[in-house]
């Protein structure tokens, strides 16, 4: 019934002849919305009834049939990337559009997960990432050692860090912290101290035994024979059959290892690695 008490004016102006020319226009062309979403209204001003609709699920309108209002609330965008969204309001076979867009989920991702591990020689360590938002690269305190050289301003994105040589025994970490709007993530770089090494020569030799850790620890063995053979990737307890009459040059390098035993050689019992 108010359909229709509303369409009495114009039908009265149709029997006298007269009937106005349609016209349709919005006070705006387009809305943003932040990535949280929203409310905002559209004033439409029209001489004629006016629809509404849109096909975009993430946008919802409301209006009242007689007012000049259009409500459109947009939901969360929960993604990564930005969207646009289109409304459009008809009247009289006249067609305006409203165009809708809402910021994405600002991200930082680490492409090859939150820890890289190097050992202790100085160089430079890449990070990979996938950034929507202009980011930033700095190192936590404590962590001198290593900076941040340079990002490559892309979609993706690699950071250069420069990381210094460990001269210490000692295992140490530093955290890179990259940030940007309202994102930010952490990869944390852990860096292996210098080996204990023990290099030596034995002769007279039949049977080596990878020597016996007391305590635990990272222990790699390498040997080396004089006829040009290369054994290695030994592990502890493995027993080696050598040539007596030859001389064997021998390396073992370690990780925080204490005192190693030397089951099988004669005059050689034990060795204290943390002097090394």
């Amino acid at each position: 019934m108010k359909k229709n008490l509303f369409l009495i004016p114009f039908l009265l102006l149709a029997l006298a002849g007269c009937v106005p020319e349609a016209t349709l226009t919005l006070d705006r062309q387009t809305l943003s919305f932040h990535t949280a979403g929203g409310t905002e209204q559209i004033r439409v001003s029209a001489n004629y009834p006016w629809t509404a609709s849109s096909s975009d699920a993430w946008l919802s309108i409301q209006y009242t049939e007689g007012s000049d209002l259009l409500t459109v609330k947009a939901g969360e965008n929960r993604s990564q990337d930005s969207r646009t969204g289109r409304i459009t309001v008809e009247s009289m076979g006249l067609t305006q559009t409203l165009t809708v867009t809402q910021a994405q989920l600002d991200a930082i991702v680490l492409k090859e997960g939150d820890q890289v591990e190097i050992d202790a020689k100085a160089q430079q360590v890449s990070i990979k990432l996938s950034a929507n938002v202009d980011m930033n690269a700095t190192v936590k305190e404590g962590a001198p050692w290593c900076k941040v050289v340079s990002t490559k301003a892309m979609t993706d994105r690699t950071a250069i860090l420069s990381v210094e040589k460990n001269d210490s025994r000692a295992e140490r970490s530093a955290v890179i912290v990259f940030s940007g709007a309202s994102a930010s993530t952490e990869v944390r770089i852990r860096q292996s101290g210098r080996p204990q090494v023990l290099a030596m020569t034995v002769k007279g030799v039949q049977k080596f035994t990878v020597p016996v850790l007391s305590a635990p620890g990272d222990l790699d063995f390498y040997g080396y024979l004089w006829n040009g053979k290369q054994q290695s990737d030994y592990v502890v307890g493995t027993t080696l059959t050598l040539d007596p009459a030859a001389s064997t040059s021998l390396r073992i390098e370690g990780h925080n290892a204490y005192t190693v035993y030397f089951p099988t050689i004669d005059g050689l019992t034990e060795i204290d690695f943390l002097g090394l």
